[in-house]
């Protein structure tokens, strides 16, 4: 970020200045008070602590269903540019137990009985760009103005990654090994997925294609626009089963005084060895709010009362700290279990 901020910014402005050196070294030196609080571009979900709300049954009208939240609580000390993310970054769970959901006119879909959906929320986000933005109009501002320079806000934005594996059932401690930072064994590292599709598009991921390829752009025509699926591909392996992560194409943002405002959302994901990387990318929202919903879920699931347990409700919140897991897993040990690893 330096070295463009030099070269787009600074250089072109002092080339005609005798002084050139010194000014340069004026400029430079304001602008590394900026770039020093500067946060880096990645916090990892699982080097963080979380509190837990619930769970409790909740009923409205003629919807069942179990709602836990978590909140981010403290980040990793090597992150610490990050602290102005505690309390502000919410996972809010809900796992139903009849079939419907509405979220306002003009932007509803129905959420199965069997699946878990997830609202990420982010509070009061504090962006890289607006820093570099007050350096720039100081720059805009200062005796070595000959023009203008204007940084668009759609030049950033915020990425939920998530890692979609399959893994079986008796390497679930794969899973708490990353909820105590113990890298040796992921669930990454364990993971038996061989494809998934995208919107019907089959893709496989067995090969890992991170370092020779970009990622693939998800293509939401106006046949997905109300709900964008990426489905772990059945095999024909006996005992698989095919879960599933649906998003909705759009995110809900919310201003100081309550005022609500849609806008798009995009995806990308790229194979990465026996998993799928995928980023849902969510545009510069300033101070707003921004609310999104994935969900995840089985293509066939058995009935709620069958399979609703407190154990496997236990099980359900324990993992999703940093994975969910496919809610027949409590019935197929030694199967392959479909799982998502938040980022």
């Amino acid at each position: 970020m330096q070295q463009v901020i030099r070269e787009r910014c600074i250089e072109p402005r002092i080339g005609h200045y005798a002084n050139r050196e010194r000014i340069r070294e004026a400029i430079m030196s304001r602008l590394m008070g900026y770039l020093i609080g500067l946060h880096s571009a990645y916090l990892p979900f699982s080097a963080c602590k979380w509190s837990l709300e619930g769970p409790e049954f909740v009923k409205k009208d003629d919807v069942f269903y179990w709602a836990f939240n978590f909140t981010l609580k403290k980040v990793p000390m090597w992150e610490s540019r990050f602290e102005f993310a505690e309390d502000d970054i919410q996972i809010r769970c809900r796992f139903y137990n009849t079939t419907t959901e509405a979220i306002d006119d003009g932007h509803s879909y129905k959420v199965a009985a069997g699946q878990l959906k997830f609202d990420f929320v982010v509070s009061n986000w504090q962006w890289n760009i607006d820093k570099v933005k007050a350096f720039v109009d100081w720059l805009n501002s200062s005796p070595y103005a000959q023009y203008q320079i204007e940084i668009p806000t759609d030049k950033t934005g915020l990425a939920l990654w998530v890692n979609m594996a399959s893994i079986k059932l008796q390497d679930l401690n794969a899973a708490q090994n990353e909820v105590q930072n113990q890298y040796q064994e992921t669930v990454e590292m364990v993971s038996q997925m061989q494809a998934a599709t995208i919107n019907d598009e089959y893709y496989q991921v067995s090969e890992n294609r991170t370092q020779s390829e970009y990622e693939r752009q998800v293509q939401v025509t106006s046949r997905f626009r109300n709900r964008t699926r990426i489905q772990y591909a059945k095999m024909n392996t006996e005992g698989n089963i095919s879960g599933f992560l649906e998003f909705v194409p759009w995110v809900r943002l919310l201003n100081e005084i309550g005022e609500v405002k849609y806008v798009d959302v995009t995806a990308s994901y790229i194979a990465a060895g026996a998993h799928l990387r995928l980023f849902i990318c969510y545009p510069y929202f300033g101070d707003s709010t921004l609310e999104h919903d994935p969900t995840i879920g089985l293509t066939s699931a058995p009935t709620i009362p069958e399979l609703m347990t407190q154990k496997l409700l236990m099980v359900l919140i324990g993992a999703t700290v940093v994975i969910a897991v496919a809610v027949a897993a409590v019935k197929l040990l030694k199967k392959p279990v479909n799982m998502l690893a938040v980022k």
